[in-house]
């Protein structure tokens, strides 16, 4: 019952060309709204308990893709029996989605959440929070933003995030070797933002990034070590 719909891209790409592949994967083509000449493709590879996600961009030089930090796609489960919200949106959703800390593996209703700074405090959506950013260890911390969602005091320390099933018995997550942020949304959907920079090969004009969505068993041990095996410890 893992239905989910991923939105690719909600920043600087626009609408875009998708094609099956031969494997039973995807390719999906975004153009740059902001910088003319980059493209983004991402291709979509199914394995048996997970999805591989490539993002190659190319650009006319170098200087053009450095303009290119990170891409925001956005994981939606709402159509999931198993996954999406069926409840009050913090108690049901909010309460089964994740990320790692310093303590490890953390609930979102565990961390310590601000209200959205574009509704009073004392808003039903603010009390608690229905919806917050999550800024990695490696990121300075900008704290509270003027007109957004608040972000968490809680730092990840991996470039992980998911959620469990509503009957507690699996997970999925998604992860990349490097984010520059995470988030939980609105409407069942869960962000992570890759940090392109770090893969830009200059010699070539291509940023090479891969990352990859989870299908497992609800074993937060069993997921660390697929994580670590796909990105190392970080």
């Amino acid at each position: 019952g893992a239905v989910c719909d991923l939105w690719c891209y909600e920043d600087k790409f626009g609408v875009g060309d998708a094609r099956a592949l031969p494997d039973g994967g995807l390719e999906f083509t975004h153009r740059s709204a902001r910088l003319a000449d980059v493209q983004l493709t991402t291709v979509l590879t199914p394995g048996v308990d997970s999805v591989a996600i490539r993002l190659t961009v190319t650009g006319p030089d170098a200087e053009s893709l450095q303009g290119v930090r990170r891409v925001n796609a956005c994981w939606q489960f709402r159509r999931s029996s198993s996954f999406g919200n069926r409840g009050h949106y913090v108690q049901d959703f909010v309460s089964r989605c994740f990320v790692h800390t310093d303590a490890g593996i953390t609930r979102l209703t565990d961390t310590r959440r601000h209200p959205d700074t574009r509704r009073p405090a004392d808003d039903p959506r603010n009390s608690p929070p229905w919806v917050q950013r999550y800024v990695p260890a490696w990121e300075d911390h900008p704290g509270q933003p003027a007109a957004s969602w608040g972000n968490s005091d809680d730092r990840p320390t991996r470039s992980l995030v998911g959620v469990v099933s509503r009957d507690g018995r699996h997970l999925a997550a998604w992860g990349c070797r490097r984010c520059v942020g995470m988030g939980q949304g609105w409407h069942d959907c869960l962000h992570l933002l890759p940090d392109m920079s770090r893969d830009l090969d200059g010699a070539t004009n291509r940023i090479e990034t891969v990352a990859r969505m989870y299908f497992l068993p609800n074993d937060p041990d069993a997921l660390l070590a697929r994580y670590a095996e796909d990105f190392g410890s970080v």
